[in-house]
């Protein structure tokens, strides 16, 4: 078998922009042939794939989340291609089939806005808008739209609120086919944005009624005004000063629960980004400590390796010191030794030359005449023996040598004892 064999990884391969846009073409054919009623989103011609302010808010929401913005844009192909075949918006609740190698049904629920959530955004929003048209038409008021689609207290739900669920084989929660779905979401906010009320089950005219409520709640205080005033009509001249007073104080109090609510607002702001700046001076303050730490168990751990440095030179010293101190020992050891053994020979010597002499001093001298005699006698002895020799030589015919005579060891000389 080849190291590298062939494998076919077609099945594995991700389809192209042509394959995806004619598998979506054939699933609305076939539905449309079983009689099925399809709210398809259309295929994106533009660069863009939302225009106005609902749809790009939408969008940008799901991207502010780490959860969904790795998957996200797979999801945006799709929807550019039209493979959402079939989108259904109800409250709570996205319904959708999605055409990928097959047909997968795609659901995701959304939890209802809470109602304090929403008090407060009427609240804040109070006064702002002047008809529901503006509201939908993404026309409001720059605050509005901020207090509206502000991450985690506006109307977008949060990723904690968000419940998905696909038919395909895939093992991720968040799938292509559902980002596809959440995109296709965007799109119909761009043509019909009262369905995001709808779906997080809220109502849009309450908030333009927050400015319809009038400023007088009281039954005697709509009485008493002036009819005139309401409808522009002069019915007493008497009566036009006390109405004309009346809507003074109308607006007055308009005014002063604006600049109530502003306040509030911008109270909520600063005490949000002091939270955030005393949490960042926080967490730099834990950084410090942290870094100043490692600094100290680095200096300490540095500190602890200098040391164990110095104890081992201290050590090694040490031992050198003492091989040094028991090689000394050692050598004055040998020298009194040698010293000792020197002596002990010299005593010795000393020793013996003094029993040598006493041996001498008992022994009886021989008279140094006799000696001489005895030297002599041999040498003239010898002579006449070398004579001798020469002479048969001669007679004989053969060549005389002259041999050197050996020099004998010296006698030891006989030492008489005297006879007792």
């Amino acid at each position: 078998m080849p190291r590298y064999a062939f494998y076919d990884w077609s099945p594995f391969a991700q389809p192209s922009a042509y394959e995806v846009g004619e598998r979506a073409r054939r699933a609305k054919e076939r539905l449309g042939e079983e009689g099925r009623e399809m709210a398809p989103v259309e295929p994106v011609t533009g660069r863009l794939i939302t225009t106005t302010f609902w749809g790009k808010a939408w969008c940008r929401n799901l991207l502010q989340y780490s959860d969904y913005e790795n998957r996200m844009p797979r999801g945006r192909s799709y929807v550019r291609h039209g493979s959402v075949i079939h989108l259904e918006i109800e409250a709570g609740k996205i319904r959708a089939l999605v055409s990928g190698r097959e047909l997968y049904e795609v659901e995701i629920g959304i939890r209802p806005l809470p109602k304090k959530r929403w008090e407060a955004i009427r609240g804040e929003c109070a006064g702002e808008i002047e008809s529901l048209v503006e509201l939908l038409e993404g026309k409001p008021p720059r605050r509005v739209m901020e207090i509206v689609t502000r991450p985690g207290d506006g109307l977008f739900p949060a990723p904690k609120e968000i419940e998905l669920g696909c038919s395909c084989p895939d093992w991720a929660e968040m799938c292509k086919h559902v980002a596809a779905v959440l995109y296709g979401v965007g799109v119909r906010l761009d043509t019909d944005p009262e369905q995001l009320f709808r779906l997080r089950s809220v109502d849009p005219t309450d908030l333009v009624s927050a400015l319809a409520e009038p400023a007088v709640a009281d039954e005697d205080a709509l009485a008493d005004e002036d009819l005139s005033a309401m409808f522009g009509i002069d019915l007493d001249d008497d009566d036009a000063p006390a109405a004309r007073v009346g809507r003074k104080a109308a607006t007055r109090r308009k005014v002063v629960r604006r600049k109530a609510t502003r306040k509030k607002v911008t109270r909520k702001a600063a005490t949000r980004k002091k939270v955030v700046r005393k949490a960042a001076a926080r967490k730099k303050v834990v950084r410090k400590a942290a870094t100043r730490k490692k600094i100290v168990r680095k200096a300490a751990t540095r500190k602890k390796i200098v040391r164990k440095a110095a104890t081992r030179k201290k050590a090694v010293r040490k031992t050198a010191t003492r091989k040094k101190a028991v090689r000394k020992t050692a050598t004055r050891k040998k020298a009194v030794r040698k010293t000792a053994t020197r002596k002990e020979v010299t005593r010795k010597r000393v020793a013996g030359k003094k029993v040598a002499r006493k041996k001498v001093k008992r022994v009886w001298a021989v008279p140094r005449e006799t000696v001489r005699k005895k030297v002599v006698r041999r040498k003239v002895s010898r002579k006449k023996t070398a004579r001798k020799k020469a002479a048969r030589k001669k007679a004989t015919g053969k060549k005389v040598v002259r041999r050197v005579p050996r020099k004998k060891a010296p006698r030891k000389k006989a030492v008489r004892r005297p006879s007792v």
